[in-house]
């Protein structure tokens, strides 16, 4: 569920971009040293490769999550907790497979890829400023940052998930008594409160 609601965002995200700026086509120079760049970048990093990163990182994410709640569950034989898991992160990955599969079926994702970042890219860079990208990515540093695009973004999500996953379960506990605390105020506000004896 996580994961199409993540990726529809994602697709939403992209079309309503897409339609922001359709009116502000590049001109014809920009255009071709965008459409060299966007190559360059593709060249090391296919989008379906950076598509599994996030899916990698999004299933790691759900494991730790049902993890954490089946131990929570003392009803449970430990036979009865791993077998439940199992089911769980199968039934999951396999509605998200089904749910990928389609939706590439009904686009052409490298395309769209292709065609939002031409978009982005002449929103925010000058065509000098996408020149010098061009140059810079074309010496052996530049290269380099190309080939390692995927694993960097691939370390970083999983070091920011070890770091935060930990906290997460003592957040919720302190929004948890936060919104307790709130309701307590909210119902005690709404008693009527007792009237003061009439002294004559």
């Amino acid at each position: 569920m996580l994961k199409k609601i993540t990726l529809t965002l994602f697709i939403v995200a992209l079309a309503f971009i897409a339609e922001a700026n359709a009116q502000t086509a590049a001109a014809p120079e920009k255009q071709a040293a965008i459409k060299e760049l966007i190559g360059l970048i593709n060249a090391d990093n296919k989008p379906d490769e950076l598509v599994a990163v996030f899916e990698k990182q999004i299933n790691s994410t759900r494991a730790t999550v049902l993890d954490s709640i089946l131990n929570e569950r003392t009803d449970l034989t430990e036979t009865e907790r791993k077998s439940l898991r199992e089911t769980l992160i199968t039934k999951t990955e396999e509605y998200a497979k089904g749910f990928q599969q389609k939706l590439m079926q009904k686009l052409n994702y490298a395309e769209l890829v292709d065609e939002i970042a031409a978009t982005v890219y002449d929103k925010y860079y000058t065509l000098d400023e996408i020149k010098d990208l061009i140059a810079f990515y074309k010496t052996p540093t530049g290269q380099k940052t190309l080939k390692t695009l995927t694993p960097l973004m691939t370390d970083t999500l999983q070091m920011m998930t070890e770091r935060m996953l930990p906290k997460i379960p003592v957040i919720l506990e302190e929004l948890q008594q936060e919104e307790k605390q709130y309701i307590e105020r909210e119902v005690n506000a709404r008693k009527p409160r007792p009237k003061k004896p009439v002294t004559e």
